[in-house]
């Protein structure tokens, strides 16, 4: 990295369950303009990891945990390239 180029922000504090993922969800919602793209992104991922959270903790997945694994792991390539909003950093490649 040179001199130059913009550091990227840490990113959020690893999320290892569900409701992590929704809780930084929320939080993003709570920073961004209401009318910013990336807040309509994050309010239809936010509905979308709520009810994947319903599905999670009844009987609709063979298998909760490996579920749950995606979720979290998916949501953590969202949320290091939110970290980069208005940094100028490159965005990682998910």
């Amino acid at each position: 990295m040179s001199a130059d180029e913009p550091t990227v922000p840490a990113a959020p504090a690893a999320c290892t369950t569900i409701a992590d993922v929704i809780a930084t969800m929320e939080r993003i919602d709570g920073e961004l303009p209401r009318k910013d793209g990336v807040a309509y992104f994050n309010r239809l991922y936010l509905q979308v990891t709520r009810a994947m959270q319903a599905a999670a903790t009844g009987v609709t997945f063979a298998d909760p945990a490996f579920t749950t694994r995606l979720d979290v792991v998916f949501a953590g390539l969202y949320f290091d390239a939110e970290a980069t909003i208005g940094t100028g950093a490159r965005c990682p490649v998910a």
